[in-house]
């Protein structure tokens, strides 16, 4: 599954809820986040737990006060936020990582995880761009995301492994509808995905219907 969309429009919070809701219900999930600390991710969980809960909407924390420490820390109990998270803990590995990150790494991470706990977690890889090729490393851009992808697709196929991969987009597309041109690179993406996912504005439908529609 590749989900992609411009920067700073939500597909690491948009996946992040997902995953929590898949390890929450026992299913095991390593997180590759190449771009956000280990302590963002939690930051940014437990403060939109603490918002969905009905009783303390008005009392929930940002994921600025979790990092830095200053709320109220009873509201973790209070809302149930603090015993959910631990819930989604015992099934979700977050692995930091960063711009030299490759995917020997991540192939090694899974072997042993799988290996280590026999069981088979779902995998989520943030973000695509930032991810090496190792080995194949040399190359354009889009033969090195193709080389990316095609592998990607080999773990999840030969492993029984779900794959969720988080993807940017073209500037050139940063004010057009999606479509698989969108995606950054995307060469591959759009032959070897099972599924493809868009995440746009609103507004960028009325684009092209002129003044006021927007």
């Amino acid at each position: 599954y590749v989900i992609g969309a411009i920067s700073s429009l939500g597909k690491t919070t948009f996946i992040q809820q997902i995953t929590d809701n898949i390890a929450f219900k026992g299913q095991d999930i390593l997180f590759f986040s190449l771009e956000m600390s280990k302590f963002e991710m939690v930051g940014k969980s437990l403060s939109r737990l603490t918002f969905e809960s009905i009783n303390t909407r008005t009392e929930a924390v940002t994921t600025r006060q979790i990092l830095k420490n200053s709320f109220n820390k009873e509201v973790l109990v209070n809302s149930g936020a603090g015993a959910k998270y631990e819930s989604i803990s015992d099934h979700l590995s977050i692995i930091e990582g960063g711009f030299n990150t490759n995917l020997n790494d991540v192939k090694s991470k899974i072997e042993n995880y799988i290996e280590l706990t026999g069981a088979k977690p779902v995998i989520v890889i943030d973000y695509l761009q930032i991810l090496q090729a190792g080995d194949n490393g040399t190359g354009t851009d889009k033969q090195k995301i193709d080389y990316l992808v095609t592998e990607l697709k080999r773990i999840s196929r030969d492993n029984g492994l779900t794959v969720i991969v988080i993807s940017s987009f073209n500037r050139e597309n940063y004010l057009s509808g999606v479509g698989f041109e969108s995606f950054k690179e995307s060469g591959a993406i759009e032959y070897t995905a099972d599924v493809v996912f868009g995440l746009q504005l609103e507004a960028v439908n009325n684009l092209d219907k002129g003044p006021g529609k927007i």
